[in-house]
């Protein structure tokens, strides 16, 4: 709000300096005051932000004199009487320039009084045209909606000739609101003089003036407000979201403000609404979000201890409804779970010991269970001792299952909660002891009972010294073996420690008499050895062999050694050298000699693979599989080097390549293609390719891997494509829905491009067909291949299992289709070839709907222009021009 905020704004640059010279000379000058700069920033606003008195009463004086030729068109113009300011509450836009003054003269209505008020959009013209200079829309003549809702839209930068409201295009914080947040009383009370209602709320969540002050915490405005405007507004109305000032002050802590405020505001509802201070101050209080959030209510913003002293007082001096719902609980339940006003909850709880029977959190546990939950001993051992036989009932109904007992006793073991857990198991062992599967089942067959047995070993005492009858169980859960993934766990993180601390973590490990090199992961039975090869570790892979029990030969559970798991050179090196001869002689259980396995992990390091060459290794050498070590390469590296030492692309088959094409890497397949495309036997297997490449890839993992090659090799592409097609029409028009869905874009042309008799109608699990995928999901211009299938024999009124239509997804996604190149051109392609323009999705919603929803305007005249039902209600009971945000609804309401 300061002068240079405003450099292409002279009006706005005075206001906020204070110029009341320069602001008169602009005036002057026919600059429009009520032009917005952003988000409803008015020269106005800016008087008032920056508190300029003098600026505020120059605007102030501008609007008057204009709202009073407004008044002398309503008094001559419409049959109302001039005192009774309704229509004032009505949109009143702007036209400046003298071709919209022309244009509004054009669409004014010939009898604004047969057009319902609440359907009413005036305009203010600056200039007398046709001696007009105040007119009403001809909103109720169905054949001008498309023009007057387009002139509408064109007049919105000009601002609104309102206190209320400066914008219609976001929903802005109003002048007063403002005034009342920032600024002085003296401008407070200038712009209630003319007319700025404290009853109005503006801004995300429609607060009104006093919530402003409120939450800026001004105490004398706040003083001022009440004092002098106290019969003008609710000073409990609640916000969009459903809060008061109650609520925001305790959010913020202001527990010095809701002081001054509590009594004011509980006897304004006691007067307003006749009821009695306790119902008053409930309902202020009680503040449910409609949100997914459910910690968001009042109760959980009580938080420092000036606040909940306060509000201790307040829930005993009124009476506080503890029965009252939360979200996902009643407050009894939360204030008991947090330790809030806990004398108060006890007292209300022994005038009625009903309450220990309601569900609080997620319905699973009674008032009763939860104060033991919380630890809220005292008090309930006091409950047993003064109602024993009632709260020993409660607490062991067996009205659902599990029962509630059970549910209770498990969080206690799960806690370790050993004074809660002694106090159940004194009052309630003989109901436990009625089912002692049940309660097995609560306590020692619980997942975490096994950490329980090494960290809390008073809890299982309680439990074994109370239930003998569990004794077999716990000794069973304290001798069970660890499950494979949890000796994986402890084996891994052994290995990590190792990584950071050798020599200590050695000590430690071997503490127990187990040496190092006995260790073993459960699953693959692997040492550190092999594991620090696999991590490519050569500094770990020395510490390791300079120990002398790690064997290089000792193999895993499939008969690998730690050299077969690096593709690290230098570890490769540090192996083989400490036994060379053997090593290069030893074969797998499969057979497979060194260079098959580096084949088959994708070794990069050409040195050690000539090395390998060098002792003998046959590039052609079969395994008793009949696998060979190009079959078997799985990296582009890989293949090239055994192509370059004479592997001979004949040998391979079809069995062969097939077998290992899903563990090969997109590269090894490119680097291998081109040698055995030409191949005889190859078009028995070219249907596997496209499947394998698209996969389950997004389109950013599809062409960081396949398109680019794909576009290159024409040749080899067609032969993949025609493949897929000669082998299974079905499978290949499943690919094409898959891509289509996925953004894929090349792939989807080039299967237009060959023109294939596929299924174009093909829908995926949620009922997506290539039509709905493309229409839905947009990364990349795709709207010549849009164009192209609607020349097919589709289904264009397709529907996924939301009902959405190729249309409605369009209009959800128009805002990511505008960035790919698509217009209103593509609905009318869908509509032109028979798109129901009407049609419901599972909500009701028409596309119309959506458009109004997304506020795409220029999709919303498209589609009434092809005569879109505009009386058609969603499952919400709305019609389209009702989704609009509640603050722009005024504006659209004759388009019902």
């Amino acid at each position: 709000f300061r002068e240079e905020s405003f450099r292409n704004r002279p009006l706005h640059r005075a206001a906020a300096a204070g110029d009341t010279d320069a602001v008169a000379e602009f005036l002057a000058q026919d600059i429009n005051p009520y032009e917005q700069a952003d988000k409803g920033i008015t020269p106005l606003f800016v008087a008032v932000r920056n508190a300029k008195e003098s600026i505020v009463r120059v605007l102030l004086d501008r609007y008057e004199e204009d709202l009073a030729s407004a008044r002398e068109a309503v008094k001559h113009w419409f049959p109302w009487k001039v005192e009774w300011n309704g229509w004032e509450s009505r949109p009143i836009l702007i036209a400046w320039t003298v071709e919209e003054c022309e244009r509004a003269v054009a669409l004014t209505t010939p009898c604004p009084a047969d057009i319902p008020l609440n359907t009413q959009v005036f305009v203010w013209l600056h200039r007398m045209h046709d001696g007009h200079r105040f007119v009403a829309l001809d909103v109720g003549n169905r054949s001008k909606m498309i023009a007057v809702f387009r002139f509408i839209q064109q007049l919105l930068p000009n601002g609104v000739l309102s206190l209320d409201r400066s914008d219609f295009q976001e929903n802005c914080d109003n002048c007063l609101q403002i005034a009342c947040g920032y600024s002085s009383a003296q401008i407070v009370d200038l712009l209630i003089a003319s007319g700025a209602s404290l009853a109005t709320g503006s801004g995300s969540n429609d607060r009104t003036p006093f919530m402003a002050a409120c939450e800026m915490a001004r105490e004398s405005m706040v003083k001022h407000l009440l004092t002098k405007y106290g019969d003008r507004f609710d000073p409990t109305a609640r916000r969009q979201d459903g809060k008061n000032v109650v609520h925001l002050l305790a959010q913020m802590q202001k527990h010095d403000l809701l002081e001054k405020l509590m009594d004011r505001l509980v006897q304004y509802r006691v007067k307003q609404f006749r009821v009695t201070d306790s119902q008053a101050f409930n309902e202020m209080f009680c503040y449910r979000p409609d949100s997914e959030y459910a910690y968001d209510h009042l109760w959980y913003y009580v938080r420092s201890p000036a606040m909940k002293k306060l509000c201790a007082n307040y829930v005993e001096q009124y009476q506080l409804d503890v029965s009252t719902r939360l979200n996902d609980t009643i407050v009894l339940e939360y204030l008991i779970r947090e330790g809030l006003f806990l004398d108060y909850c006890y007292k209300v709880i022994r005038k009625d010991l009903s309450l220990l029977r309601v569900c609080g959190r997620n319905d699973e546990l009674a008032i009763l269970h939860m104060l033991i939950l919380s630890k809220r001993l005292a008090f309930v051992e006091e409950l047993y001792r003064d109602h024993g036989e009632i709260v020993k009932s409660i607490f062991e109904a067996d009205t659902r299952e599990p029962s509630q007992a059970h549910v209770a006793i498990r969080y206690l073991v799960r806690e370790a909660d050993e004074s809660g857990l002694q106090f159940v198991l004194q009052h309630h062992r003989e109901y436990y002891l009625r089912d002692v599967d049940k309660l097995q089942e609560s306590t020692v067959d619980m997942f975490v009972f096994k950490e329980l047995l090494q960290t809390s070993s008073r809890v299982v005492d309680l439990l074994l010294e109370a239930f003998p009858e569990l004794r077999d169980a716990i000794n069973i859960a304290k001798h069970a073996n660890k499950q494979t993934w949890e000796l994986d766990h402890d084996f891994y993180e052994q290995f990590e420690r190792l990584r950071k601390c050798f020599s200590e973590t050695v000590q430690q490990l071997e503490a127990n008499g187990k040496q190092l090199e006995q260790y073993r992961d459960e699953s693959d039975q692997r040492s550190f050895l092999h594991i620090a090869a696999f991590s490519g570790d050569p500094t770990l892979v020395e510490k390791l062999l300079g120990r002398p029990g790690f064997d290089v030969l000792h193999p895993d559970r499939q008969s690998l050694l730690p050299i077969h798991l690096t593709d690290d050179e230098s570890v490769f090196e540090l192996l083989l050298a400490k036994n060379e001869t053997t090593q290069l002689a030893y074969s797998t259980d499969k057979g497979y000699n060194l260079l098959h396995v580096c084949s088959q992990r994708g070794f990069r390091g050409p040195n050690a693979l000539e090395r390998l060459c060098a002792n003998g290794f046959d590039v052609n050498g079969a395994a008793p599989d009949g696998q060979l070590p190009l079959s078997l390469a799985s990296c582009c590296a890989m293949v090239s080097f055994l192509l370059e030492h004479g592997a001979r692309v004949e040998l391979l088959n079809e069995q062969l390549v097939e077998a290992n094409l899903s563990t090969m890497r997109y590269c090894a397949v490119w680097e291998l293609l081109p040698h055995i495309i030409h191949l005889e036997w190859f078009p028995r297997i070219a249907h596997c390719y496209l499947p394998w490449m698209v996969g389950s890839k997004s389109r950013d993992s599809f062409s960081c891997s396949h398109e680019d090659e794909l576009t290159a090799r024409e040749d080899i592409r067609r032969v993949l494509f025609d493949g897929l097609y000669n082998h299974s029409p079905q499978q290949a028009s499943e690919l094409f829905a898959a891509v289509c869905c996925r953004a894929i874009v090349c792939c989807s042309r080039w299967f237009l491009d060959y023109d294939y008799d596929l299924n174009y109608d093909h829908a995926d699990d949620t009922g997506h067909t290539p039509l709905l995928g493309l229409v839905s999901y947009m990364e990349m211009p795709n709207y010549d291949i849009i164009e192209r299938l609607l020349q097919k024999s589709i289904n264009v009124n397709a529907v996924n299992v939301w009902k959405q239509t190729a249309l409605i997804l369009f209009v959800t996604r128009f805002q990511s289709a505008q960035w790919n190149g698509h217009t209103v051109e593509t609905a009318r392609l869908l509509v032109n070839r028979g798109v129901q323009i009407d049609a419901q999705d599972e909500d009701g919603n028409t596309a119309l709907h959506l458009a109004f929803s997304e506020e795409h305007w220029e999709l919303v005249v498209f589609l009434i222009e092809s005569n879109a039902n505009l009386a058609l209600k969603n499952g919400a009971g709305k019609v389209a021009c009702e989704m609009v945000p509640t603050f722009r609804q005024s504006l659209y309401a004759f388009m019902r």
